[in-house]
């Protein structure tokens, strides 16, 4: 029966957007129930509601106070929140459960492309829509939801940038760059965006893929964009307490403490082996 219904309404012109349509219905329907279903919010959520008070009433100056290290994207927003009257906490939840329902397009997008089947694409993105985890995460006051979804959003452009190839390609490259940015700024593992360029790369090089001067030519505008978009961002904050910055400063530190490791196991090896 459902076979039958689908396979009817699949034949009609823009079936593919009416079902995606309510797929994303859907998937805010289930996020908005489930903000029902709870009567208190996380530690973290306090303190976001507490820096977007503190910039809604003292002024950016005073907003990271309670934690430097914050990127300024989700509290931003909930304090636009609070000073319009829809109150901190109210956008907060608003923001991750509007992000959450969201995230099925750019699932959708990424899967009509690597699967080239309609069908498995729009199951992708039910399946994005009724993932519990993914629900329970779209009603918390946290900046998870809304980080997923321009993470994912980032990379879906990227995917139609790289299958373009020609035309509006440097366009998608662009987007990409703006939402990595985006992203970043809600969670500084945005940056990881520029790794999977960097692997997808060097697979080009090493598959021997015809056109890697254009991939390489777009992962470096979608960077130029990045950091463009992120240093705006940081000029908007300079005279606050925040400390955060769009290369997150303990990559640096993660990567000496990597090296210094394998060379204090290359020692302690070479002492092993010379006794």
């Amino acid at each position: 029966m459902i076979g039958f219904v689908y396979r009817k309404i699949m034949k009609h012109r823009h079936s593919v957007y009416l079902l995606l349509g309510v797929i994303f219905c859907l998937a805010l329907a289930l996020r908005v129930a489930r903000t029902f279903l709870t009567d208190r919010i996380d530690k973290d959520s306090v303190l976001y509601v507490n820096m977007a008070k503190d910039w809604a009433y003292k002024g950016k100056e005073h907003a990271f106070e309670r934690n430097p290290r914050i990127p300024p994207l989700y509290p931003s927003l909930m304090a636009a929140g609070e000073k319009v009257g829809l109150g901190a906490e109210f956008t907060g939840r608003a923001v991750s459960v509007l992000s959450g329902a969201l995230l099925v397009i750019p699932v959708f997008m990424i899967s009509r492309l690597l699967f080239t089947n309609i069908s498995v694409a729009l199951l992708a993105a039910f399946l994005c829509a009724v993932h519990p985890s993914l629900i329970r995460i779209s009603e918390d006051v946290l900046r998870d939801s809304l980080f997923l979804f321009l993470s994912v959003t980032g990379l879906a452009f990227a995917v139609n940038a790289v299958d373009k190839v020609k035309g509006s390609s440097y366009l998608l490259w662009g987007l990409a760059g703006v939402f990595a940015s985006l992203a970043s700024m809600t969670r500084s593992e945005g940056a990881e965006f520029f790794v999977i360029c960097a692997v997808f790369l060097a697979l080009s090089i090493f598959m021997g893929m015809k056109h890697f001067q254009h991939y390489f030519a777009g992962v470096c505008l979608a960077f130029l964009v990045f950091i463009g978009v992120g240093l705006s961002a940081e000029k908007a904050i300079d005279k606050s307490s925040s400390s955060w910055s769009l290369i997150d400063p303990r990559i640096k530190g993660y990567l000496d403490s990597f090296v210094g490791m394998n060379e204090k196991n290359l020692k302690d090896r070479e002492a092993k082996y010379s006794r």
